[in-house]
């Protein structure tokens, strides 16, 4: 009896252990960033999207277009919700941070506040991040597609 509960069981069906981790993102500009004709302009960080996988570059990769799965609207409009979406229904652990909220519409952090997120990992993971550039229509921040471990 107890060679075929062994034999039915796999390393599949055994859950990977998972670390819990906390991130801090920290808004480090400068109050007046950028001084123009109109006045100081102060870079406000938006909320984002975040992800952990094993995968290399499961949001982006430098060349290729978008892959559709959301990463335009976060570039172009600050809403981290359809990619974190299209992430979280492929099955992927993927999440949005944002300053004391589950939603992005909370606002962006400005210089001096950070955003905090637990999320947990598994060994060979990596943590992706992606949010917009401040107002930038098209620009997003994100860790290097191509980073080693």
């Amino acid at each position: 009896m107890l060679l075929a509960v062994l034999v039915g069981c796999s390393e599949d069906d055994v859950p990977a252990r998972t670390t819990p981790l906390r991130v801090r993102i920290e808004n480090v500009a400068a109050a007046d960033a950028l001084e123009t004709s109109s006045g100081a302009i102060t870079f406000h960080l938006p909320p984002g999207v975040w992800l952990t996988t094993a995968t290399a570059s499961p949001l982006y990769a430098l060349g290729e277009p978008d892959r559709g799965r959301g990463l335009e609207a976060l570039a172009e409009d600050g809403d981290p919700m359809p990619l974190a979406d299209a992430l979280v229904t492929t099955g992927e652990r993927a999440g949005v941070f944002a300053y004391n909220s589950a939603t992005y519409a909370d606002g962006a952090l400005d210089p001096g506040q950070a955003f905090v997120l637990d999320v947990d990992a598994r060994e060979g993971d990596r943590l992706h991040l992606a949010t917009m550039l401040g107002e930038s229509n098209d620009i997003f921040f994100a860790t290097d597609a191509a980073a080693t471990r």
